[in-house]
Parts: structure tokens; sequence; C-alpha cells
């Protein structure tokens, strides 16, 4: 055989290799997500190395495991030595995805093992705000049970009160209130506070609402949207 052949066949060989371990790498994603412990179990055995193995986004199994709210999965990747405190590239971490799937067992799980309830991702999100961003009402309540702070804000300055308002969301609102939320509060990247967002939006309900617990129709924060011309 020549030194070409032998050549095509090593590049052959190495392209198969190579094909089998991204097919294992993004599988595993996949398995990690739908909860099949089965195959995560079948693929960590043959390759140990894809447990920390990430995706395009930075994900790791176990951060994907916890987007799906998967607790049994989460589990067994914890229990053979998964980083619970691996970012994702935004730096979103298992609990900030466990906020998004809403599931309080597996929150509660991450906090017992240690997690910060408030921990922040690079854009300043914790894991009460992906939870009420998803509309995930009964995990803001748990986190909030668990000593999340209730007024935590993005980079951007928005919070829970700021969503909620500018959604419309009366029952999360109604919580967050019942909770110690502050109904007056500065203004997010947009100018806008929470009673000025629901004002754009003509939420009347919700207007009339945050004005009953002290939010002032023109507030005093400087640069800050009036709710008067928001509603115009």
């Amino acid at each position: 055989m020549s030194h070409v052949k032998v050549w095509r066949v090593i590049l052959a060989a190495l392209s198969v290799t190579f094909l089998a371990v991204a097919v294992s790498a993004a599988e595993i994603h996949v398995a990690a997500q739908l909860g099949d412990l089965g195959r995560v179990r079948e693929l960590l055995e043959g390759d140990p190395s894809l447990l920390e193995e990430k995706d395009e986004a930075g994900s790791t199994p176990l951060i994907v495991a916890c987007s799906g709210g998967q607790m049994e999965v989460a589990r067994y990747l914890i229990g053979i030595g998964a980083d619970i405190n691996a970012g994702d590239n935004e730096d979103s971490r298992a609990i900030h995805l466990a906020g998004v799937s809403g599931n309080t067992e597996l929150i509660g799980y991450l906090l017992d093992l240690g997690m910060e309830v408030d921990t922040r991702d690079e854009n300043g999100m914790t894991a009460l705000l992906f939870a009420g961003y998803r509309g995930q009402k009964e995990a803001v309540e748990y986190l909030i049970s668990r000593g999340a702070d209730i007024g935590a804000a993005t980079n951007g300055g928005g919070t829970l009160m700021h969503a909620a308002s500018y959604s419309g969301n009366m029952e999360l609102l109604e919580m967050l209130l019942a909770n110690g939320a502050n109904a007056d509060l500065p203004p997010d990247q947009y100018g806008n506070t929470p009673l000025a967002a629901a004002a754009a939006r003509c939420r009347e309900e919700v207007v009339r609402l945050l004005i009953e617990e002290g939010a002032p129709i023109e507030p005093a924060y400087g640069g800050a949207n009036s709710p008067m011309l928001a509603a115009a």
C-alpha cells in the first residue's frame, strides 16, 4: 500500500473517530434535556469526559438537565462529580436554569448542596428573575421562602416588579407585593418605573394597583419616563 493510501486510511479513521465524539457530545445534552437517565449513564460510561462537555451555548449536561427540570439526571450527574458551579457562555449556572424549569424540588436540592440563592450571571440574572420571567410563580414563591432577594435587578435595572408590570401579570404582581416588594422602584434600562411600564401598555388594572401600593404618578428619579406621558 502506498504512503498516500496509508494516510487516506488514517485520515478516514480519524474522521470517523471525531464524528463519533461529536455525536456523543451532542447526544448527551439531548438525553440530559429529555431526562433519559439510561442513555446519559451509557454515554458517560463510554466516555467519562462527557461529564463536563459544553455545547455551543457553553452548557454542560448538568446545566441542560436543570433547564429541563430533570431531577433524576441532575442528581446522577452531581453524584458522579459534575461541577454544580459550572457556568455557560453567560455564566448562567445550574441554579439559574432550574429556575427556568420551575422545578422546586430541583431548586431546593441545589440550594441544599450549597448553591447561593442569589448567584448572578453576567447579565445580573438570578434564579428568581429567571423563574419570574418564565412565569414560574410557584418557583418564585419557593425561592423567596429560601431567602431570594425579591428586589434583585438585572444589569439593566429590571426587577420582577418591572417584568410583571410590563406583561400585566396581576397574579405575579400581587404575590410580589404581598411578600414585601416595593411598588416605587427606579427606572429600568428603558427609563420605565413599574408604573410607567404598565401605563405605556395600558395595563389599567396594574396601574390602579401600583398607585394604591404607593407608586408615585410622577417619579422622583432623574431620567425616568412619566407614567402620564407613557399612557398618552
